[in-house]
C-alpha cells in the first residue's frame, strides 16, 4: 500500500513579477491568467498524487494565495528573499520541519499531472534518496524530492541541475536524477509558450507568440 506521506512545497512570485519574459507577447491580464491557471494544475496535480500529505504554496501575493486555499492547499508567507532562502525558512515550519519526505514544484508546469507526481516520487521510497527532474534543457531543476533528514540545500538558478546534484550528493544523499520527461517542462520564455499551443484556455491569444517569433 502507497502512503501518503510527501509533503509538497510550491513557491509562487508575486502576479506582477512573475513571467515578466512573456510580457513582449502577453498583456499583464493574460500573463497573470496564464501564472494563476498553471499554478492551479500543478496543485491540483500534487494533491491528486497518491504518495502526497499535502500541498503549501510559498507567496506574498493575496490572489495566489486565494486560489491556493481554493485548490485545496495550505499557504505560507513568503518574507520577499530570493528563491532559495524562502524555500530554506518554509523549510521551518513545524509540519514541514517533522515530515519524512518532501518535494519542491514550481509552479509553471502546465502539463504536469498526478501520475508524473507519483512515478518522480517513488524514485524516494527508501530513505537517504534524492531525485531530480531537470528542465527540458539538462540545465534547471523542475522537481526536487527527498526522503529522509531536512535539507535545506537549495541551488535554484541558472545550472540548477548540477548544482543540486552536488550539494545532495555533499549532504549524504543517494541522487538519481529522472529522465527527461514532458509533463516536468517548464514555461518561462516565448518559445516555452509556442510550444503549449494545445491548451488553449492557457493563453488566450497565442497567434501573437507566432508574431513575435517570426519577426525576432
Amino acid at each position: 500500500m502507497i502512503e501518503a506521506d510527501v509533503q509538497v512545497i510550491v513557491p509562487a512570485k508575486r502576479l506582477a513579477e512573475a513571467k515578466s519574459r512573456l510580457r513582449p507577447v502577453l498583456g499583464d491580464a493574460d500573463r497573470e491568467a496564464l501564472v494563476l491557471d498553471m499554478l492551479g494544475r500543478v496543485i491540483a496535480a500534487a494533491r491528486g498524487a497518491r504518495r502526497v500529505a499535502f500541498v503549501a504554496v510559498v507567496t506574498s501575493d493575496a490572489r495566489i494565495g486565494r486560489l491556493a486555499q481554493a485548490r485545496g492547499a495550505r499557504t505560507l508567507t513568503d518574507p520577499g528573499h530570493d528563491l532559495n532562502s524562502s524555500l530554506s525558512m518554509a523549510m521551518q515550519d513545524p509540519q514541514i520541519a517533522l515530515g519524512p519526505a518532501c518535494l519542491i514544484l514550481p509552479g509553471d508546469l502546465p502539463r504536469l499531472t498526478a501520475d508524473a507526481v507519483d512515478g518522480l516520487l517513488a524514485w524516494i521510497e527508501a530513505p537517504g534518496r534524492m531525485v531530480i527532474a531537470p528542465d527540458q534543457h539538462l540545465a534547471g531543476t523542475n522537481a526536487l524530492a527527498w526522503r529522509g533528514a531536512s535539507y535545506d540545500g537549495f541551488r535554484f538558478g541558472p545550472g540548477s541541475f548540477i548544482a543540486h546534484r552536488d550539494a545532495g550528493r555533499a549532504a549524504g544523499f543517494t541522487v538519481v536524477a529522472q529522465p527527461v520527461r514532458p509533463e516536468f517542462f517548464d514555461l518561462d520564455d516565448i518559445d516555452g509558450l509556442a510550444r503549449i499551443e494545445g491548451f488553449p484556455r492557457l493563453v488566450p491569444r497565442t497567434s501573437r507568440v507566432r508574431e513575435a517569433k517570426a519577426h525576432a
